[in-house]
């Protein structure tokens, strides 16, 4: 028995079993220590091996390892890329991936969550990890800003669980990058740690914050309730400390405003992107504006004036107003003064934005913290519309990728050769193009889209309601 096949034989000994008994891989409870081990070993196998075959147990390695990846290093998009790059593969060794885990997801007992292409395929591998731990420690908009937010809502509407995972189920289905995900993955995640981080902070009516996380009984009490996310008891009082002070933020409003629209002029289609800042945003303190925006409270500099630009366009001024001078607060509030909006149509109304506040030392800070539409679009994968219930004329963007949605009826828009296969129900029909963008679908019934190797689902929700 090789190295490899030892650690996974420890991985069930130490759970007191003799083979896979279907569990999420984050309930195996693996920390830094066995993921820097078990990519170690795997790098070891590659270098003998050569191509890995499907069923060696290497890709059950693989797996373990990718979930691991997702949860202690995922800061970005969903590639395979940097893993491969970690454990030295080349693409002639990564040949047999999809096989390798789709056999290492039946060993694990986990083959009825895996769909084998497309985004849902490396989805299932990540989120087998749980919530990705370093990203939100990192305060990350989609996955940190949720959670904050659902405190937020548990602590001031005192709202009943089942009600808390419909409003975080309705509000991750507008996020792109969760559009390819399980969404009873990440709903049932986000519910899970809002609750028990919730349950943690009702307590500062008699412990401090400080007193909390030092708490040895209640990490492990929060470790318990909320196992998809693994933070080390070093890095937990900072955590917790971040998430009490962000949890009270959330009543300032989002100052910047970013929308994609899809606008048809009887059977002409155009899409336009405008981006504004709200009128008379005024910013209770640095922390908030810090949240809003990703930056770091300790880069901005104060008092300070400066300017936000969105792809070279001036939006707004900013200024930022020390309490010292204006006795308002524990730091500074933070004044915007809108200038202009941006607009886009065509194919412009396609290009991801860029967002910058400018200050007049000539220090440039790029926003973090966009909304989703600030994302660019891209013809290789179906980007979903639908229709907008004030204006018939006008189409909102769901997303990109696999789908489900509310209505009735939706369009989706992708490259000329894609291959479509609609369902026994209803075909698709062709209604238009947008420029760089792809050929535009008009459909009322499931299908599916393949474009190269990757496969993407659409369907209607079973209830048939539209959401507002």
């Amino acid at each position: 028995m090789s190295s490899l096949e030892h650690w996974l034989t420890d991985l069930l000994r130490r759970h007191d079993l003799s083979q896979p008994d279907g569990r999420d891989l984050h309930r195996y409870d693996l920390g830094e220590e066995h993921f820097e081990e078990l990519g170690r070993l795997l790098r070891e196998r590659a270098a003998e091996t050569g191509a890995p075959n499907p069923v060696d147990a290497f890709w059950k390695g693989y797996l373990v390892y990718a979930a691991l990846y997702f949860s202690f290093r995922h800061t970005g998009v969903w590639r395979w890329d940097p893993i491969d790059e970690v454990l030295g593969l080349d693409e002639r060794q990564t040949v047999g991936r999809t096989d390798g885990i789709c056999r290492a997801a039946r060993w694990f007992g986990r083959a009825g969550s895996i769909q084998p292409s497309g985004k849902r395929f490396i989805g299932f591998a990540f989120f087998e990890g749980g919530l990705p731990t370093k990203a939100i420690q990192e305060h990350d908009p989609v996955y940190y800003a949720r959670l904050t937010r659902a405190v937020h809502h548990l602590q001031k509407f005192r709202i009943p669980p089942e009600n808390l995972r419909r409003w975080i189920r309705e509000d991750i289905e507008t996020e792109s990058i969760l559009s390819s995900v399980d969404p009873d993955v990440v709903c049932n995640a986000l519910t899970q740690g809002a609750l028990a981080l919730s349950g943690l902070l009702a307590r500062t009516k008699t412990m401090s914050v400080s007193a909390l996380a030092a708490d040895e009984g209640l990490y492990e009490e929060f470790n318990e309730q909320f196992p998809c996310f693994r933070i080390s008891k070093e890095k937990f009082r900072q955590f917790l400390e971040d998430v009490s002070t962000d949890v009270s933020s959330h009543d300032t409003k989002e100052f910047l405003r970013i929308e994609r629209i899809l606008k048809q002029s009887g059977t002409a289609f155009t899409m336009s992107l405008r981006a504004s800042v709200r009128t008379g945003a005024k910013i209770s303190s640095l922390d908030d504006f810090a949240l809003l925006t990703g930056l770091r409270k300790r880069d901005l500099p104060r008092p300070a004036e400066g300017q936000i630009f969105c792809n070279g366009t001036c939006l707004a001024k900013v200024k930022i107003i020390p309490a010292a001078v204006q006795d308002e607060g524990p730091d500074a509030t933070v004044r915007i003064l809108p200038m202009r909006d941006y607009a886009a149509t065509g194919a412009q109304a396609l290009q991801p934005l860029l967002v910058e506040l400018r200050f007049r030392n000539k220090e440039t800070f790029q926003i973090q913290n966009l909304p989703p539409a600030a994302m660019g679009l891209s013809p290789d994968e179906p980007t979903v519309f639908r229709v907008d219930p004030a204006d018939a004329a006008r189409w909102k963007i769901m997303g990109s990728g696999s789908a489900q949605i509310p209505g009735e009826e939706a369009m989706f828009c992708v490259r000329e050769d894609a291959v479509i296969k609609p369902s026994e129900v209803s075909a698709p029909t062709r209604v238009g193009e947008i420029e760089g963008l792809g050929v535009l679908w008009r459909f009322d019934a499931p299908l599916k889209v393949r474009v190269d190797d990757a496969t993407y689902r659409m369907d209607f929700r079973v209830d048939r309601k539209s959401v507002v």
